[in-house]
């Protein structure tokens, strides 16, 4: 076992020790307030990556599920469904269709009132956009990244929590055969970017 398992190892122990049990649910529905994400597409017909940087305002819901064993540990999934009118690069016509479901865990501060939490997530996404007058760009990816925020309790089974989301994305873009100019008539992409989303859930928890 090399140090870094070690210390792994020894971190995990830490947690667990530190942790009461709790054995607790948590159900949510979250709504983004603002995204921002920068996308680079890389095309071999020329000398440099297409890159875009998008700012938009999201309207859909995403739901999660998750399930806390210890008191500072949480654990569990999510899925979004939600739309964005973008403005790229000075324009206000592109419009996104993003599909997620991701993975998630979660360490979370003790406290009563507020509790601080920060954590990993992954998962895959499915998105499609669309400008004004052209055919639509289908791409899929992978998702890491992570998502930091606080559950600020109104009653012992209700929170809201504002909360900031920072996303990593690889995958590919595909381009219809159709699109004027073909992009040297090729049909897929490896596409990438980082998205962040500031945004705000309603929860409820179910404590055993």
């Amino acid at each position: 076992m090399t140090s870094v398992h070690r210390l792994c190892l020894i971190a995990l122990l830490s947690l667990c020790a530190s942790g009461a049990r709790a054995d607790a649910w948590h159900f949510s529905l979250e709504s983004g307030l603002l995204s921002w994400r920068r996308s680079t597409t890389e095309l071999p017909f020329r000398d440099s990556n297409t890159k875009q940087v998008a700012v938009g305002f999201p309207s859909g819901l995403g739901a999660r599920v998750g399930y806390l064993p210890l008191e500072v540990l949480e654990v569990g999934l999510y899925g979004s469904v939600h739309w964005t009118k973008f403005k790229i690069d000075g324009s206000s016509a592109n419009k996104l269709a993003n599909f997620e479901a991701l993975a998630y865990a979660r360490y979370v501060l003790p406290g009563k009132a507020l509790r601080f939490f920060v954590g990993p997530t992954i998962g895959i996404a499915f998105q499609q956009s669309r400008a004004e007058d052209q055919a639509a760009l289908t791409s899929r990816a992978l998702v890491v990244g992570g998502q930091l925020g606080l559950y600020g309790f109104v009653r012992d089974a209700l929170s809201i929590d504002p909360f900031l989301s920072f996303l990593f994305t690889r995958g590919t873009l595909e381009v219809p055969n159709d699109l004027p100019g073909g992009f040297g008539g090729r049909t897929e992409y490896d596409d990438s970017g980082i998205q962040l989303v500031l945004g705000v859930a309603v929860s409820g928890w179910l404590v055993r």
